[in-house]
C-alpha cells in the first residue's frame, strides 16, 4: 500500500497532525526495507562505474605555480 500525498495543512491542527504522519513514515518496516533497496541499488552502482584515469596529479608549492603561470602567460 503506497502512502497517499496529504493535502495542504491549513490549521495548526492539519499541521500536526501531517507533522505526525512524516515522523511515523520512516519508521514503518515496508519504508525501512525500501530505504535498504535504494541504499543497496547505489552500492551497486558505484562498484559498476569505471573510474577513469584522466591524467597524473602532483603536490605543488607556491613557487611551482607561479612559474607555471609565467609560463603559461608567455605561451598566450
Amino acid at each position: 500500500e503506497a502512502a497517499q500525498t496529504p493535502v495542504t495543512p491549513v490549521s495548526s491542527e492539519a499541521l500536526t497532525s501531517l507533522l505526525t504522519l512524516i515522523k511515523q513514515d520512516p519508521h514503518d518496516e515496508q519504508s525501512a526495507r525500501r530505504h535498504q533497496k535504494l541504499m543497496n541499488d547505489e552500492a551497486k552502482t558505484r562498484r559498476k562505474t569505471k573510474s577513469e584515469i584522466l591524467g597524473k596529479a602532483r603536490v605543488m608549492s607556491y613557487e611551482d605555480i607561479e612559474a607555471a603561470r609565467a609560463k603559461r602567460a608567455r605561451q598566450n
